[in-house]
């Protein structure tokens, strides 16, 4: 990986932990399908088109099929976790659709999905080169390929205030927010949040406004002081991530 930059912003890290790594064995980031199948049937539909971005190997969009959610579209820009699980999915006769795809600029169409639903991915783009220009690059995406009334579902380190303020600038509407996972019944320090957004489809002057730049990507090249607590930043989210990983597998204290 390139001097300062984090290993989870590195597709590089990500082929070479997905074949023979630390995540080279299904891993499910921040909770499993049991912990948050009930939140999920609230707001998505089994019939819907539904699209889990970062989807990695994790079982539970296995699990979510097997619940008879049919229509999952599962994306990550590592091919080798890509093929992995398209062979996998195939060999259990699971009708789930894997594409090698950059959560910044996905080749679906508009509004194609009724949900999308986050499973740290979010997370781990904070720990990218650049994330705030990534970070809205991706949630765009989203927008985009949502129909109006569709719904996002986050699971995530991130709380409801620090989730609303990475939403500005479209018409989101988030409608509930609450801890999952928190100390007092898992093994993990940091709680995990999960947060429900619906695309609104808004004025025509809200959808001209949204259109423009924000403030964010108008503003000039950071500087090298901006650049070092950015970067202090996304380590720290890694850490954050490593540690819950570890947490899960009982195993200790990262290095």
């Amino acid at each position: 990986r390139a001097p300062g930059t984090t290993k989870f912003g590195s597709v590089q890290y990500w082929n070479r932990e997905f074949e023979c790594g630390e995540f080279a064995e299904s891993y499910d980031w921040l909770a499993g399908w049991d912990e948050l199948k009930d939140d999920i049937a609230k707001h998505v539909g089994k019939q819907g088109h539904i699209l889990l971005p970062g989807c990695g190997n994790a079982t539970f969009q296995l699990d979510m099929h097997d619940e008879g959610y049919s229509k999952l579209v599962c994306c990550d820009n590592s091919e080798i976790v890509i093929a992995k699980m398209a062979a996998e999915s195939r060999a259990k006769g699971r009708s789930i659709e894997w594409d090698l795809a950059d959560a910044t600029a996905m080749k679906y169409g508009d509004m194609r999905f009724d949900a999308v639903i986050d499973k740290s991915l979010l997370d781990c783009l904070h720990c990218c080169d650049g994330a705030q220009r990534i970070l809205r690059q991706y949630l765009d995406e989203v927008f985009r390929v949502l129909r109006p009334g569709g719904v996002f579902v986050l699971i995530s380190f991130q709380k409801e205030l620090a989730i609303k303020a990475a939403l500005r600038g479209r018409a989101w509407e988030v409608v509930e927010s609450h801890v999952v996972c928190d100390s007092e019944h898992t093994q993990r320090e940091d709680p995990v949040t999960l947060t429900v957004c619906v695309k609104r489809s808004g004025s025509q002057k809200q959808r001209q406004q949204s259109e423009e730049p924000d403030a964010a990507e108008a503003a000039p090249v950071p500087t090298l002081a901006q650049q070092k607590k950015d970067l202090k930043k996304a380590q720290k989210m890694e850490r954050r991530m490593l540690k819950a990983g570890l947490e899960d597998a009982g195993s200790g204290q990262p290095n």
